[in-house]
């Protein structure tokens, strides 16, 4: 690579017109944008690879009213923890905006696959910490019948086991246990706490020494 004129500014900004760069896209003016990069490379890797390319591809797209504009190489990671703690505030959930970022950090590492980009911008940009013993999820209504289902399932296979055991006790002359009860253990009584129509997931741990 030849560098014209003055080297240092050359290197910062990485496109100026008095940089000559051979193989290294990201010291020349036609370097990608974002939002260029996005469209002209990477969603045809995406379609190809992801089943699900659509909804990373809509993720990385909502940076581009934030940065979309910017030279790959212009974007930092301040610029991208700004974004990040602005939206926050704005209310988006912690969880969405960690599934946006590793939507754009995955970019960012094909860029740099490809030759696109030297540095990766959000080496120092971690995901945002979730307090899951915090976060309270109701189940949906299908989800609920499903766990219903099973836990009931599961009552009536334990029942079929316990008197099957009991006939081959009775025929060699031992005791035989009792029979359960309404409940087989303390697992469905442990597991599901109902609050109106709402079974809620509990988080305090399931004793099962109790028979």
């Amino acid at each position: 690579m030849q560098l014209i004129g003055d080297s240092r500014t050359c290197l910062k900004t990485g496109f100026r017109p008095t940089c000559k760069s051979e193989g290294q896209p990201w010291l020349t003016r036609t370097a990608h944008t974002l939002e260029s990069f996005v469209s002209e490379k990477y969603r045809e890797w995406a379609e190809a690879n992801q089943s699900s390319h659509a909804e990373t591809l809509r993720r990385i797209t909502s940076f581009n009213e934030a940065f979309g504009n910017k030279k790959l190489p212009e974007i930092t990671a301040w610029m991208i923890e700004k974004h990040r703690s602005a939206r926050l505030k704005a209310g988006v959930s912690a969880s969405t905006v960690n599934r946006d970022l590793d939507a754009l950090r995955g970019a960012f590492t094909k860029a740099i696959e490809w030759g696109v980009l030297r540095v990766h911008p959000m080496t120092t940009v971690k995901r945002t910490k979730i307090d899951e013993l915090e976060r309270v999820r109701y189940l949906s209504p299908e989800e609920d019948k499903r766990l219903r289902d099973a836990l009931d399932a599961r009552d009536v296979k334990r029942r079929l086991n316990r008197e099957n055991f009991n006939q081959w006790r009775r025929e060699r002359g031992y005791k035989t246990f009792p029979d359960y009860g309404a409940f087989t253990d303390h697992l469905k009584l442990r597991i599901v706490e109902i609050r109106g129509s709402q079974p809620q997931i509990l988080r305090s741990p399931v004793e099962f020494s109790f028979r």
